[in-house]
């Protein structure tokens, strides 16, 4: 851990979290030094905030190490990030941005309507994480990258969630934007908010901040929660190219009019039958690339139907299914940001919560930075490790050869160059 923190000092990052975040006057610790401690707890396995107590002694020992600070110091300060709720009229037609409205905090006192949606926008912590990645090298200016648009769902019983009939239970709902294959911004909203509920607004508020840090959209990907007509009218606006998942009403309608000659192709292993259709979405011509595959329902082998909406016409159909399948690898990140904090809430509020949620994806985006610098100097270390695996190999694996203990015979030299090198 002191290795990994002397790595992460020379990149100036603690001193680019204070200014950003701003001091705290006479306070003891900085918003650096609370973000140095979370981030040490969670590399080496804490998942939750009140959980640091089990490393503060072992912290203590290494004076660069701020004593170890309790999560009560912790959380208060980082309470102090958080911003207020916004609250947003509820309409059935989810996909017709239009149908909603924001309202004030007293007519949601008023009404007591558990129907309104409740998000929170960060914006100081969401440019931290893209200034962070940017600072850190994760994210070069001046190049494009992929983006994806997904949202997640976490489970809690917190006071404030609320009921997803999609999960079957409480929770919240981010949305997170990801560049590259790393999440990058979110907007975190409660369980009950559709897959598509503002995604026109969160998508056009990351495109613009991504933009003015000098990087560039080479692509958009999203399932079919995206795709809108006004999310298509505003892409095709921006020469923005786009890869999203059709519903079956699309892919039904965009069939009517066409006699598709279906052809068997083989894309990564599998055989689909695919064909493609121009079809007018609204006011916005579109090309549905469909593609049946056979699965199983029930225990039953059946033939599934998929469409992918694209406004590229230069890709073959093949690649346009390759380019969207892509996404897949990126919602793995997910699973990886519980690792981080995401699966475990501290407060009993979404705003603070919020703070808690865009922190841990900080962590991870220095989780991120950290093995991509290793993999250049230890051949143990790839890119592509999860943090069981790292935190094995950097405490588990030196604590064995420190004491004494076998390892594995086959991965002996190996573990011990890692030994010298640290």
């Amino acid at each position: 851990m002191d290795y990994a923190i002397g790595i992460l000092s020379k990149t100036n990052l603690w001193s680019s979290i204070d200014e950003r975040l701003g001091s705290r006057g006479i306070a003891r610790y900085s918003y650096s030094d609370l973000i140095q401690s979370w981030t040490i707890n969670v590399l080496g396995g804490t998942t939750r905030l009140e959980h640091i107590f089990d490393h503060r002694d072992a912290l203590r020992q290494n004076k660069k190490f701020k004593l170890g600070m309790t999560p009560d110091t912790i959380s208060r300060a980082f309470k102090r990030l958080a911003v207020e709720n916004e609250y947003w009229s509820y309409h059935e037609a989810y996909k017709d941005h239009s149908k909603f409205n924001k309202l004030d905090f007293e007519t949601v006192k008023k009404e007591k309507d558990k129907k309104n949606n409740e998000i929170n926008w960060n914006e100081k912590l969401n440019l931290l994480n893209l200034k962070t990645a940017i600072l850190l090298g994760i994210l070069k200016k001046d190049e494009a990258y992929e983006l994806d648009i997904d949202a997640t769902f976490i489970p809690t019983d917190i006071s404030d969630s609320r009921f997803s009939f999609l999960k079957g239970g409480n929770g919240y709902s981010p949305l997170t934007v990801m560049l590259g294959g790393i999440p990058i911004l979110s907007e975190i909203r409660n369980g009950n908010s559709h897959a598509g509920f503002r995604n026109l607004e969160f998508l056009i508020q990351c495109i613009e901040i991504i933009k003015a840090e000098g990087l560039r959209i080479k692509l958009v990907r999203s399932d079919n929660a995206g795709l809108s007509r006004k999310i298509v009218q505003y892409l095709n606006k921006e020469n923005i190219p786009f890869y999203m998942s059709s519903d079956a009403n699309v892919n039904k309608a965009s069939l009517q009019d066409a006699i598709l000659n279906f052809k068997e192709k083989v894309v990564k292993k599998a055989t689909l039958k695919i064909a493609d259709t121009d079809y007018m979405f609204g006011k916005e011509k579109i090309r549905i690339v469909h593609f049946k595959k056979y699965g199983y329902e029930k225990g039953n082998r059946i033939e599934k139907h998929h469409g992918i909406a694209t406004n590229n016409w230069n890709l073959n159909n093949e690649d346009v299914i390759k380019t969207y399948n892509t996404r897949a690898h990126h919602e793995c990140n997910f699973s990886l940001l519980k690792e981080f904090g995401w699966k475990y809430m501290p407060a009993r509020e979404m705003k603070f919560n919020a703070v808690h949620i865009l922190i841990s994806n900080l962590v991870y985006l220095i989780f991120t930075y950290l093995k991509q610098f290793l993999s250049k100097k230890v051949d143990f270390v790839e890119v592509t490790m999860e943090m069981k695996t790292f935190t094995k190999a950097f405490i588990h694996v030196l604590v064995q050869y420190t004491l004494g203990k076998p390892l594995l015979l086959e991965r002996q030299d190996e573990y011990k160059r890692l030994y010298r090198f640290l």
